[in-house]
């Protein structure tokens, strides 16, 4: 049984763009539609969609190469890594995105930042 799903999501994407796979599937859930949804938005998937209770996730290439190149999980459900939005901009230098919960939702850390919102970090996209 699976208990941290947005980990089995994210595994799984990493994994399947090293299996060089089209798309996989897997129980959806608010948090990893809302995830999806983030990744299709800045480019990372090519699509996502709910079907019968599991998300289906089509992945992107570009002349064979994958959109993305590493995914790293930042909070975990033993370790919750909150942040300001003041210190949210410290990520804008890095290559990549950050995804972060906040109280208006799942965004990307500019999206928080733009909104001035802090949250619990999730991952790290690049």
């Amino acid at each position: 049984m699976i208990h941290d799903h947005l980990s089995d999501m994210l595994t799984r994407i990493k994994n399947a763009y090293a299996a060089r796979k089209d798309s996989i599937s897997l129980r959806a859930t608010k948090l990893c539609l809302a995830s999806a949804k983030i990744l299709e938005g800045a480019g990372f998937i090519q699509s996502v969609k709910e079907e019968k209770g599991e998300l289906v996730i089509l992945l992107k290439y570009a002349k064979g190469v994958p959109a993305v190149f590493g995914i790293r999980r930042l909070s975990k459900p033993s370790r919750h890594l909150y942040i300001s939005a003041r210190k949210l901009a410290a990520f804008d230098k890095d290559i990549g995105m950050v995804v972060v919960s906040t109280s208006k939702g799942v965004l990307t850390h500019r999206d928080a930042i733009k909104q001035n919102l802090g949250g619990e970090l999730l991952y790290k996209v690049w």
